[in-house]
């Protein structure tokens, strides 16, 4: 077989050019795999570190929230009514900004569970519910629901509160606060 003078010219000039082997691209592959992987586990640790500082806001965010609420209305309120332990927990109280008689409300169920609320019932009976803050604010921007707990007490003229925040009824708080609160009498 009579090869072509130009042919042949073109094949030695392609043999003489160095290219990459086929071992040499699949070291090259290999280390790209491993780069990306590393990278990948980095960006995901970030990630999860990013969610758990943004939870941990959110949790504290929502308790001081709430503590501030409920300073607000213990500052004004007056005529409280315990519920005759030694502790001295409050079951009601009178607001003097409204002069409404208050109850605290700690839902355990339901589509409201783990949020505080005031309970005004008038004197024919009905009821009607203040929120101490926003439903919406019990959400994460993850989308998970916080549990509030509040317990105030009544003593030496003065309420001693104790709010917990936790990702679940009963679990362990991620936020809490303790605060005295010496209500205004007008």
């Amino acid at each position: 077989m009579k090869r072509f003078p130009r042919t042949e010219a073109f094949l030695r000039k392609l043999r003489a050019q160095s290219g990459f082997s086929l071992a040499e691209m699949l070291v090259c592959t290999i280390i790209l795999l491993l780069s990306t992987t590393v990278i990948m586990e980095t960006m995901s640790l970030a990630a999860s570190q990013m969610q758990s500082r943004t939870r941990d806001s959110e949790t504290n965010l929502l308790c001081g929230l709430l503590a501030q609420a409920a300073q607000n209305r213990l500052t004004c309120a007056v005529d409280c009514v315990t519920d005759g332990s030694s502790e001295g927990r409050v079951v009601s109280f009178r607001s003097t900004a409204d002069g409404r008689p208050y109850e605290l409300c700690s839902f355990e169920e339901g589509s409201r569970d783990g949020e505080i609320a005031l309970v005004y019932t008038d004197e024919h009976g009905n009821s009607k519910q203040y929120d101490l803050i926003a439903s919406a604010n019990y959400t994460g921007s993850d989308g998970q629901r916080l549990f509030a707990s509040l317990e105030v007490f009544w003593q030496d003229q003065r309420f001693s509160v104790e709010l917990n925040v936790a990702p679940e009824q009963g679990g362990e708080p991620l936020a809490s606060r303790s605060f005295i609160v010496y209500p205004v009498v007008k």
